[in-house]
C-alpha cells in the first residue's frame, strides 16, 4: 500500500550546511537510513512516551531534494506557483511508504519541521477536499488554494492543519 506524499518548495539556495542540517533533522527522528530512505520512529515524531517506541512502530519514508520544477510540475503549476509564490529554488519531495493515519500525520509534521527550518511552502499535491466552511476557516489560516485543484501552505498553516480535526495528507 502507498501512502501520502507532498513537496516543499524552498525559496532561498540550499548550500551544504542547509542541506546537512535537513539531513541531520530526518536522521534524528529514525533509526536507519539508506540513500533516499529513511525509517520514523513515530513516537519521536507524535509525542508518545519514548517507552512506546519500538522496531515495530518505525514507518518507512523517503525524500527527494531536487531544483524546481523537476519533473513533478506542469506548466500551468509552474505558472501559478511563479505568480504567487516566486521562484522556488528547491523541491524537497517527502514520501511515506504506508497509508496508516500516523503516517499521514508523521508526513505532516515532516512538511512543518522542514518549512520551519529551510522556510517555504508545502505543496499538498493536490486538494485538501474540505467543506466550504472548513476551506474558509483555513484559507484564513493560510491555506492557499490553486484554482485548478491544488493547495499550498506554509509552516503557520500546517500548525493549523494538524490540529485541525478533519487532518490529513492526500495520497
Amino acid at each position: 500500500m502507498s501512502g501520502p506524499s507532498a513537496s516543499v518548495l524552498v525559496f532561498e539556495p540550499l548550500g551544504p550546511a542547509e542541506l546537512d542540517a535537513f539531513q541531520a533533522m530526518l536522521t534524528a527522528l529514525g533509526s536507519k537510513r539508506t540513500g533516499d530512505r529513511f525509517w520514523v520512529r513515530d513516537a519521536l515524531v507524535l509525542g508518545d512516551s519514548p517507552g512506546e517506541a519500538s522496531e515495530a512502530e518505525e514507518r518507512p519514508f523517503s525524500a527527494f531534494v531536487g531544483r524546481f520544477p523537476g519533473e513533478t510540475y506542469d506548466s500551468e503549476q509552474i505558472d501559478f506557483i511563479l505568480r504567487v509564490f516566486g521562484r522556488p529554488a528547491h523541491v524537497i519531495d517527502l514520501v511515506a511508504f504506508a497509508g496508516d493515519p500516523r503516517d499521514h500525520r508523521i508526513l505532516g509534521e515532516l512538511c512543518r519541521r522542514t518549512t520551519e527550518r529551510l522556510g517555504g511552502v508545502v505543496d499538498f499535491l493536490g486538494a485538501l477536499r474540505l467543506p466550504l466552511a472548513e476551506r474558509t476557516a483555513l484559507t484564513e489560516r493560510g491555506l492557499v488554494e490553486d484554482p485548478d485543484g491544488g493547495d499550498f501552505g506554509d509552516a503557520a498553516f500546517m500548525g493549523a492543519w494538524l490540529a485541525h480535526p478533519s487532518f490529513h495528507m492526500i495520497k
